[in-house]
């Protein structure tokens, strides 16, 4: 498995991107899988770095290779991040749901639901000992994501591979968003996509564009 699936949640958390109630779902054999949802956005902006553990590199680069090249997305463009709060900016609201700490490393859910909010604040130091690179390259939400931002500035994962130019599509009753990628008149499936401040639904208040898209 490249990656851990999104929609399975993950610790204590569950996604509910696309509300409660499904929309068309249709399959046909000569045209595809046609879907009903909004269009959230475009990619812009997208990492390259894959974490996965290979045998290749020392996973502690790797990481670090990692969340330096994420931040670097990430910097120029939290300020108008839809995903960014007047107490926390996107960048840092989505490490802490996905209890990562301020190095990049999956430290688990098990210390995600001891901590809350509070997970490796500002007066806390994590040592080389904590930072565990196997948990991070085996079972964290980066495995196989990179960082990604939009036209319009929301910054999540995507699937390692996604392009500039791919569709974030939140389908109605689906947990997760999609990357989505335009064949002339219908997309390509890439993958699950994390997309910080929509991953509750709040994207069906925005007034985002419906789309219907057919997936081949």
């Amino acid at each position: 498995m490249a990656s851990r699936p999104l929609v399975l949640g993950l610790g204590t958390q569950r996604f509910a991107a696309g509300g409660g109630q499904l929309g068309l779902f249709d399959w046909q054999y000569d045209s595809g899988l046609q879907l009903s949802g909004i269009l959230v956005d475009t990619v812009q902006a997208v990492g390259h770095v894959l974490l996965d553990i290979d045998g290749k590199h020392d996973p502690h680069a790797l990481i670090s290779a990692w969340w330096a090249e994420a931040a670097s997305i990430a910097v120029t463009r939290i300020a108008h991040s839809p995903g960014s709060t007047s107490y926390t900016d996107a960048f840092e609201a989505m490490r802490r749901r996905l209890a990562l700490c301020r190095h990049g490393y999956y430290v688990g859910e098990m210390r995600h639901r001891r901590r809350g909010s509070l997970l490796d604040d500002a007066n806390t130091v994590m040592t080389d000992a904590n930072h565990h690179a196997n948990q991070t390259l085996v079972l964290g939400p980066t495995r196989g994501r990179v960082l990604f931002a939009s036209s319009t500035g929301f910054l999540g994962l995507v699937p390692h591979g996604t392009r500039e130019g791919d569709v974030i599509v939140i389908v109605r009753g689906v947990d997760v968003p999609y990357v989505l990628r335009p064949q002339g008149e219908a997309y390509e499936l890439i993958g699950e996509a994390y997309v910080e401040g929509v991953m509750q639904g709040e994207a069906l208040g925005m007034g985002f564009m419906g789309i219907d898209v057919m997936i081949r």
